[in-house]
């Protein structure tokens, strides 16, 4: 009851314990004892301490005063998992040997036993939850390295996974231990230990369990669950975002394992790019963002790539192009989008509170103020759908990029070899289609540029105009992420543009009258993009996040001119080649 009352009171009294001396101490205390006592009488009030800390471990933070607890504190709750995640093992097989024999009895129960340690508020999944957030406070690794190094926590937890993983059993554990090697992962020495342990192995191959590979080469289904709801889809996504945050800290180290994880998942890596077309749903809207963000990563070790896996590499390249012309297409006929959302995903634009059946009778000017919240509800869960677009845009450019020259060294380099880079969109300007017979082209990525400016330029509209605009429907902060991340789009874009462009130039292969007509119409297209981009700089609007790194002007002196922005010196560079 005392615990219960503790958790009820850290939850309605936030700004209180905020401001709150130490409460972590006699917390931790508290924990000792718990698990000292019998362990049937106090499983629940385990749950309930471990629950509590993470609250004033969310809530405060871990200060100065707080340090010397977390050694002490740390070992008991590895040794907890560790414990935890052993029964874990042990019933999971026991429910697993159950089930067979139900099916040699032909029985007609379909559902999959739920094994007791498995409970979004059990101990286990509390554990390792706590155990994230004690990592996340210890970001050097002072504490839990040598806590680690002790108690074999993970290769426990590993362990358990792998086996959860292949019987599809436990999923809040399974989720809940991929949330703490995430954790671990974004710091050099957690990712290494992470991928000591054998996390690869733990993955790569029972991960396959996860989803359905259908043997008739239908497609493949994705999840229509919220991304916030636990699911196995989740926890393949959750997957994906381990090997790109092992492959990102690591590099070289963990080339290997990262080629054969995209080995082992080509085919639903290769049918998550293509569902793009389709939108079935935020969660697939979802898996797309994680999975080009792990290739982002890939790409970065190109050479690597093509060595043992050319064939995957080349049906990659070829998707991305057309992800890029799929992003660019949904994002420019906001129209098109709604639509499509209404027709394919129910769920991803919220329904009106009632239907019209059942509405009770409604004075002019309330069903005015109805139709008007409606419709921002509506704007703004499309603006979201725009969001995650530009997400998976923005990384599949940067992707890309890597797989064009550099644009410095083709421009001047007159001996470049050409043939180590392939032509990734054809020499057209057709507009953007969702048709596949239309192959991505250079009008693909002028208007993906285009795309990028007129968003912007709608940013800026007043909130105060009668329609409804993204700066009355999302705030500043979010707003000012929304502009660096189409300042990067647009960057990137110009990078792969320009690049691809000098390699159509220089190949010998193609005829003289289609690169003379390529100058032309880069020429006119680029000069009118120049004017544009010129007039959103003189307006004072932010860079990326990249060029915003670059050197800034010295005190007391003028503010940059435009022209003398670094996107826009390598555009203006381009267009005079192209017109000599």
């Amino acid at each position: 009851m005392m615990a219960t009352l503790l958790l009820i009171l850290l939850k309605h009294w936030k700004n209180v314990v905020a401001a709150a001396p130490d409460i972590l101490s006699p917390l931790s205390l508290i924990l000792e004892s718990v698990l000292q006592a019998d362990q049937q009488t106090m499983e629940r009030t385990k749950a309930k301490i471990f629950s509590a800390l993470i609250s004033v471990l969310q809530i405060q933070g871990l200060n100065g005063g707080d340090i010397s607890q977390l050694p002490q504190l740390l070992l008991c709750v590895c040794e907890t998992v560790k414990d935890e995640a052993l029964a874990l093992i042990d019933n999971t097989r026991h429910v697993s040997q159950v089930g067979e024999a139900l099916e040699d009895e032909d029985s007609m129960e379909t559902d999959s036993p739920r094994g007791p340690k498995d409970h979004r508020d059990g101990v286990c999944v509390l554990a390792l939850h706590l155990a994230k957030e004690l990592c996340r406070t210890d970001e050097d690794g002072e504490h839990w390295v040598s806590v680690m190094r002790k108690v074999p926590v993970l290769p426990s937890v590993l362990n358990a996974m792998e086996l959860s993983l292949r019987s599809k059993h436990n999923l809040y554990f399974t989720e809940a231990a991929l949330h703490l090697l995430l954790t671990l992962a974004r710091t050099p020495q957690g990712a290494a230990a992470v991928a000591g342990a054998g996390v690869t192995e733990t993955i790569c191959l029972p991960l396959l369990s996860v989803y359905e590979v259908p043997s008739n080469g239908g497609s493949q289904s994705f999840s229509r669950k919220s991304q916030d709801s636990a699911c196995w889809p989740g926890v393949y996504r959750l997957c994906m975002s381990l090997m790109e945050s092992l492959l990102k800290t690591l590099r070289y180290n963990f080339i290997n394992e990262a080629l054969d994880f995209v080995g082992v998942h080509q085919e639903r890596i290769l049918q998550c790019l293509n569902s793009m077309r389709t939108v079935q749903s935020l969660a697939c809207l979802d898996e797309a963002d994680h999975t080009v963000g792990f290739l982002l990563q890939l790409s970065s070790f190109c050479k690597e790539w093509q060595f043992h896996l050319p064939k995957l590499l080349l049906d990659v390249q070829i998707n991305l192009c057309y992800l890029c012309q799929t992003c660019t297409y949904l994002l420019h006929s906001k129209k098109m989008l709604h639509h499509y959302l209404q027709a394919k995903n129910g769920e991803a634009l919220p329904p009106g509170p009632l239907s019209r059946t059942q509405c009770p009778p409604q004075t002019p000017a309330a069903a005015g103020a109805a139709g008007a919240d409606r419709e921002e509800a509506e704007q703004k869960a499309l603006l979201a759908v725009q969001c995650s677009l530009l997400k998976i845009l923005s990384k599949t450019l940067a992707s890309l990029q890597h797989f064009t020259p550099d644009c410095c060294q083709i421009l001047l380099d007159q001996c470049m070899d050409l043939a180590e880079y392939r032509t990734l969109f054809v020499l057209s300007f057709t507009t953007p289609a969702f048709d596949p017979d239309v192959a991505p082209s250079f009008g693909t990525l002028l208007a993906t540029i285009n795309v990028a400016l007129s968003m912007l330029s709608e940013m800026e509209k007043k909130k105060e105009t009668a329609s409804v605009s993204i700066a009355s429907l999302a705030s500043s902060e979010e707003l000012q992420a929304l502009k660096s991340l189409l300042m990067f789009t647009m960057e990137n874009c110009f990078y792969v543009l320009i690049s691809q462009a000098v390699r159509c130039l220089k190949d010998p292969s193609i005829l003289p009258r289609d690169k003379q007509r390529l100058k032309q119409e880069l020429s006119s297209e680029l000069s009118t993009l120049l004017s544009s981009l010129s007039r959103h700089f003189r307006r004072g609007s932010p860079l990326s996040p990249a060029s915003a790194q670059s050197k800034q002007p010295p005190p007391g002196s003028k503010g940059s001119h435009e022209g003398q922005e670094p996107i826009i010196q390598l555009v203006q560079a381009f267009v005079r080649l192209v017109q000599r």
